[in-house]
């Protein structure tokens, strides 16, 4: 006999049969590659337009975690990469990052047209160290906010939510990287205090 309502809400909660937090429930399924997959892919010498490509046809094919990737065998990733060169690869554009602390420096990446500021910085060995994007790109923390003062537009306001918590926080200048699409000649900056946060 089924339970009643009135059972249910008022059964004991066993704490013990909740999901964790490192459970694939509670966990988004993101489509930007972890840093370490990013500078795997980078080592390989698979260009990065492809790296997304990658881990969303590894999704597909069933691989859902970052220790199943982890896994994957290097000659898999070169045959997989090779199969999908034939994915339309999107042009390319030159972004100029302002580093800061002891270490300021100006730098130019090259990214793909219409990739996020996040991908970006996971895919540059320089710039991961201080962009981690740690919700993997669903706007729900402020690890990847950035200073966009060439081709900055106005944030949605689920993105200033997330900002107005942020280190560093500039109105008028900060955004998330993951809601920024990369466009010609962008001029970025990181925020000193992610020096500060990660020391």
């Amino acid at each position: 006999m089924m339970l009643s309502l009135h059972r249910l809400m008022h059964r004991p909660l066993h704490l013990n049969f909740l999901p964790t937090l490192s459970s694939p429930l509670l966990r988004p399924l993101s489509t930007i590659p972890s840093p370490e997959l990013a500078s795997r892919l980078t080592s390989l010498r698979i260009p990065l337009p492809l790296h997304t490509s990658i881990l969303k046809t590894l999704k597909q094919g069933g691989i859902k975690s970052n220790s199943d990737i982890k896994n994957f065998p290097d000659a898999g990733l070169l045959d997989l990469a090779s199969s999908l060169k034939t994915v339309e690869i999107k042009p390319e554009t030159n972004i100029t990052f302002k580093l800061p602390g002891t270490r300021s420096q100006i730098i130019n990446v090259s990214s793909e047209i219409s990739s996020t500021l996040l991908q970006t910085c996971l895919s540059d060995p320089v710039l991961s160290e201080y962009i981690t994007g740690s919700c993997s790109g669903t706007a729900s923390c402020s690890t990847c906010h950035l200073y966009v003062d060439e081709g900055y537009e106005e944030p949605e306001e689920n993105e200033v939510d997330m900002l107005e918590l942020a280190l560093g926080y500039e109105e008028g200048r900060s955004r998330l990287g993951c809601c920024v699409e990369v466009k010609e000649g962008m001029e970025c900056g990181v925020p000193e205090e992610s020096v500060d946060y990660w020391t």
